[in-house]
């Protein structure tokens, strides 16, 4: 399994891939996917979320929030 590209903590833009009832989830430009607490975008926004965790599953995946203005 190679390294994850983001890590808590990391400030990354992501692109909105799919929209959820509680969530949207992301994808980073190297295309690690990740979930973020429904903030309100729609599918194919670009946003700056903030790492809060990275998964290291069979998929490398990442939970993220959105930062405070």
């Amino acid at each position: 399994m190679s390294a994850p590209t983001v890590k808590p903590g990391d400030t990354v833009r992501v692109t909105v891939t799919k929209v959820l009832p509680f969530a949207v989830l992301v994808q980073t430009g190297s295309g690690m996917p990740g979930l973020v607490k429904h903030v309100g975008p729609r599918h194919g926004d670009v946003i700056t979320v903030t790492v809060t965790a990275v998964h290291l599953n069979e998929q490398q995946r990442f939970s993220g929030t959105v930062p405070a203005l």
